[in-house]
């Protein structure tokens, strides 16, 4: 079985509805893939048959925002057994195409499937995207229990800005994952052409931003963005850089 899990709090993510967010996301897995358990970590569950809420407390929300979501690298957490495997993903993303070859990728043991952070400068260490994450649902449950025992010191030690010449990002949930999975196993990372980022929409506050994506992309694949936008599995569309 395969657990795909998300968090949703609050009424926005990057500027768009997270109720939309989230049927953009569930409705062409649940439609296209087998064997999928949802699980949603949430201030406020959603009346859909095939997801389990798991109440995300508001007070709760206040501390840990996203950070949240390593939860579910706790097997117990989700009642995964040991041949099991875990997606984790962000709401702030759109199939473009059938997700099956993303969602049904069978992943190695001790390995992380994720997304190739191909916009990313190329001072910065992080390779991967916290958008989307697939592991064997047994192999990293030591990650929440490192966060959860220092999560106040590596919020504030991941939490550096890009313009103070940080190597790490501003929120850095991905580079805290990273640097735990590098402990003990692999990073496999997505073809670039499979995942295309934007910030579109142009009202967008930070749709100026959008040429910088063109040209990083370009720079790192050679290809045509346009062209690969319109070809590629997955969307993922928010402000900011990062």
């Amino acid at each position: 079985m395969i657990h795909y899990c998300i968090v949703k709090y609050g009424n926005e993510c990057h500027y768009q509805n997270v109720e939309e967010l989230l049927k953009n996301i569930t409705e062409p897995v649940h439609d296209s893939c087998l064997d999928i358990k949802f699980h949603l970590l949430t201030d406020k569950p959603v009346d859909i048959p095939y997801i389990n809420n798991i109440n995300y407390d508001k007070d709760d929300v206040k501390v840990h925002t996203h950070w949240k979501k390593l939860q579910f690298f706790d097997p117990k957490f989700i009642g995964a057994s040991r041949t099991d495997q875990t997606i984790v993903s962000d709401l702030d993303m759109i199939w473009n195409k059938n997700p099956t070859e993303i969602v049904q990728h069978h992943v190695k043991k001790k390995t992380l499937l994720s997304v190739d952070r191909w916009w990313k400068k190329d001072s910065d260490v992080c390779r991967m995207c916290g958008t989307f994450y697939k592991f064997n649902s047994h192999d990293f449950k030591y990650i929440p229990k490192v966060y959860n025992k220092h999560y106040e010191y590596f919020r504030e030690y991941y939490a550096l800005h890009e313009d103070a010449g940080s190597t790490r990002i501003v929120g850095g949930e991905q580079n805290f994952v990273q640097e735990m999975i590098e402990l003990t196993g692999t990073i496999e990372l997505m073809p670039p052409t499979f995942v295309m980022k934007s910030n579109w929409p142009k009202d967008n506050k930070d749709y100026d931003l959008q040429n910088v994506f063109i040209e990083r992309f370009e720079s790192a694949t050679g290809l045509n963005y346009y062209d690969c936008w319109d070809s590629a599995i997955l969307h993922i569309i928010k402000r900011g850089i990062n």
